[in-house]
């Protein structure tokens, strides 16, 4: 890792954040998931993904919205919320 990213960071730190023994800034997290080029989810426990997701959201569905052919409308609800 250390050589990889030219000294950037440090085997023993990341390490450190691996185990949890040492905290690490949103900042910081953004930039490690930029290295190894992943979402910054992957980086996180399992059990810290998902549990924000609002209950009342929209969601596009493109393909269907400019689908000329479907017979569907495009709006219906979903969970509380609306689905494009």
């Amino acid at each position: 890792m250390e050589e990889n990213s030219a000294g950037r960071w440090k085997a023993v730190v990341v390490g450190s954040y691996e185990r949890g023994n040492r905290a690490v800034t949103v900042s910081r997290l953004a930039e490690l998931a930029e290295f190894y080029r992943v979402p910054v989810a992957e980086l996180l426990p399992e059990g810290s993904r998902g549990h924000h997701e609002p209950t009342n959201k929209i969601v596009l569905d493109l393909e269907r919205l400019y689908d000329q052919t479907a017979d569907v409308s495009p709006v219906r609800p979903r969970n509380g919320g609306l689905t494009l």
